[in-house]
């Protein structure tokens, strides 16, 4: 039986609710909140079976966060594995976009919604450890997103079909909003 949680999501503070004109969706698309394009329930799944994480920057990646990645593995042994790094931005991300960020975080934001448009998939902070399998929570479902508290939609484990409407959205929002507040 499907089992449905109710969510109230607040109003943005109202230093962050006014956008410039830019950053408003074009007159001739449709001006829907990102969570109304979620769907409970997909036709029939279809989430590709590939884990994304995404490391910025020279350093490499600290050992306890390598570790995180292998509890992935080990848990999703059939799957495939894709760590992004900067040099994908230039394929997935605008130039303008990117530029505008303010910090490494916007630049990860950007990329994490962009991947799961084109290639969708299971995306998780290089911080996140997998406790056990998550294929039976995917199945049947075309996007997937978690509660970080209650009424806010966390970002550290994210997973879609290619191409969905929500993506597709926060991708374009992102890309017009980032270093804007």
């Amino acid at each position: 039986a499907e089992r449905l949680f109710p969510v109230e999501v607040a109003a943005p503070p109202a230093e962050r609710a006014l956008l410039p004109a830019e950053a408003l969706p074009a007159p001739d698309e449709p001006a829907r909140p990102l969570l109304s394009r979620l769907r409970r329930r997909g036709a029939n799944g279809g989430i590709p079976r590939v884990v994304h994480r995404i490391w910025l920057g020279d350093a490499e990646m600290p050992p306890e966060l390598v570790g995180y990645g292998e509890t992935w593995r080990r848990y999703h042994p059939e799957w495939k594995f894709k760590v992004w790094r900067d040099r994908d931005l230039r394929r997935l991300v605008p130039a303008g976009s990117a530029a505008r960020a303010r910090h490494p975080t916007e630049v990860s934001d950007l990329l994490r919604f962009a991947v799961l448009r084109r290639h969708g998939g299971l995306y998780v902070d290089t911080d996140v450890e997998c406790l056990r399998p998550l294929d039976e929570l995917l199945e049947g479902h075309t996007v997937v997103a978690g509660y970080e508290k209650p009424g806010r939609v966390g970002s550290a484990v994210l997973a879609s079909v290619p191409g969905h409407p929500f993506f597709v959205d926060a991708a374009r929002q992102a890309a017009r909003t980032v270093g804007l507040g």
